[in-house]
């Protein structure tokens, strides 16, 4: 009696390469994609662990760390280098006034970059707007375009915090000034700010050494007091040029690709982009918005 010997022929074999080569070729991006992203929420969640204690020292004090001997330890919590994860080195609160938290990565996928928490007191209640060099495609949701509004103060799944029985400062320019005022509310000195074409915040005067922001959509607003969402504060000089500039009817009106079309509006009726420069846009100007819009 003859025994068959049975088995696999080539083409069965190749396809069944051919599908795993399929399944691996989709599956292996999409894991990648999962650890990128996993690392990126371990320093989210190191940053955020900081912020109640961050939000309860504002209420508190009516200000954030500023100039303290130890930022971290004003707010009762550990040393940087103490708050650490597999794939974050550390965070820090900044000592500046500015109570921003910083976490920095440094191995995995994000080696070198950073995500930073930045607040804004809003009527008792402190924000959080998120931010980071990390690539598009890895960031936490929140952070897609460089804004967050997480809130720590109200609502039920946020943490209630007792505010400070003492109204804060309310914060004011070197001359006085109150963060919100508009050209017409500015001193006479302070009208003078970005004129001669200053180079550097050095070549201004003291009385010129304040933030402004640009209130208002992209193309419909005014200059204010106040701080921007992400501009440099080494470069504020550049906005109080573009503040001068635009009161001084120096603005004209810009068709939708960015190109000047020579007709100039009063100020502030006018349709140049805060940001000026030819294609300029309205994400582009999200920088120099005020933090608080």
């Amino acid at each position: 009696m003859k025994r068959l010997h049975k088995g696999f022929t080539l083409i069965e074999l190749m396809i069944v390469v051919a599908i795993i080569g399929i399944l691996a070729a989709v599956a292996i991006p999409q894991y990648q994609n999962y650890v990128a992203r996993a690392q990126v929420a371990e320093g989210f969640s190191l940053a955020g662990g900081l912020k109640t204690a961050l939000a309860e020292y504002h209420n508190t004090n009516g200000v954030f760390p500023n100039g303290t001997p130890n930022a971290h330890s004003a707010i009762g919590i550990e040393d940087s280098d103490a708050i650490t994860g597999k794939y974050v080195t550390g965070v820090t609160v900044s000592n500046d006034g500015e109570g921003t938290i910083t976490a920095t990565f440094g191995s995995g996928n994000h080696a070198g970059k950073f995500l930073r928490l930045t607040p804004t007191e809003t009527d008792g209640a402190v924000y959080f707007d998120c931010t980071t060099d990390i690539e598009e495609d890895w960031r936490p949701s929140n952070c897609e375009d460089g804004l967050g509004g997480e809130e720590v103060g109200g609502g039920e799944e946020d943490v209630s915090i007792t505010p400070h029985t003492t109204e804060p400062a309310v914060a004011t320019t070197p001359s006085g000034t109150a963060y919100g005022t508009s050209w017409g509310g500015l001193t006479a000195e302070e009208k003078m700010c970005g004129t001669g074409n200053p180079a550097a915040n050095s070549d201004e005067p003291a009385e010129c050494q304040f933030d402004v922001c640009w209130s208002g959509t992209a193309t419909k607003g005014e200059w204010v007091v106040g701080s921007p969402s992400g501009f440099s504060a080494d470069k504020m000089y550049e906005l109080r040029k573009r503040m001068y500039s635009f009161q001084h009817d120096k603005w004209k009106e810009r068709d939708e690709s960015g190109a000047p079309t020579g007709v100039k509006f009063e100020p502030p009726q006018t349709d140049r982009r805060c940001l000026g420069g030819d294609g300029s846009v309205d994400d582009s100007c999200k920088n120099q918005k005020c933090s608080s819009s």
